[in-house]
Formats: structure tokens, C-alpha cells, sequence
């Protein structure tokens, strides 16, 4: 059996993925899709906190997005639609599932994203 190589799957992943830090809401490592999406580099994403990326309307806040993320982090399953802002100040729709995992002895959530723009409209 071969050993799998955990970070090509990473950086090969057609969804975007990012590596939160729920003790301070920032973004955190991502992958060049997730990176692709918002228009930013991973070196930029990751000290940004969330709502630099979201719609900062009612609803698309760094408040709402930090709930969904303590929420995340109790184990209950968060999967919903997000409105993000592009670098450039395009907005795109993605559907965001949180998932919680441990690396060493911090709590990180995984967050998977894909664009479904076209099904929202």
C-alpha cells in the first residue's frame, strides 16, 4: 500500500479549501482553488479575517460567519450558502461546509467551498 500524500490532495482539490483558525477568525491556509475563487493570493488569505471576503451585508458578517464557525466547532454539521467579495469587489455565491479536525493541539475547521452562483440565480 502506498502512502498517500495528504498535501498534492490539497493543492489538487477542484474545491476551494481553507484551513481556519476559529481562536482568531482568520482564513488560515488555503488552496490555490479557494484562492482562485476570491480573487487573493494564499499568502494574503491567510491573516485575513473572514469578512474581508464576505458580502459584509446583514447576514454575510464576520459575526454571523464566526457563529456558524463556533457552531462548527461543537461537532454540529454547518453546511450552508455564503455570499462572498472577490478581490476586485465581485461577489460570487459559494455553498461552505465546515468541517472540524485537530492538527497537533489546535482546533482548526476545515472549510470546503464551491461556487454555485449559477444555481442561485
Amino acid at each position: 500500500m502506498s502512502s498517500i500524500d495528504y498535501q498534492m490532495i490539497f493543492e489538487k482539490a477542484e474545491v476551494g479549501i481553507a484551513l481556519n483558525n476559529p481562536a482568531n477568525g482568520t482564513i488560515g491556509t488555503v488552496n490555490d482553488r479557494y484562492a482562485e475563487l476570491t480573487g487573493y493570493s494564499p499568502e494574503e488569505l491567510e491573516d485575513m479575517k473572514i469578512e474581508e471576503i464576505s458580502a459584509n451585508v446583514p447576514s454575510f458578517d464576520q459575526a454571523s460567519a464566526m457563529e456558524k464557525v463556533q457552531r462548527g466547532l461543537t461537532g454540529e454539521r454547518q453546511q450552508f450558502d455564503w455570499l462572498f467579495k472577490r478581490k476586485d469587489g465581485s461577489r460570487f455565491w459559494g455553498e461552505v461546509v465546515l468541517k472540524r479536525t485537530q492538527i497537533g493541539p489546535h482546533d482548526r475547521l476545515l472549510a470546503f467551498v464551491r461556487d454555485v452562483s449559477e444555481r442561485k440565480q
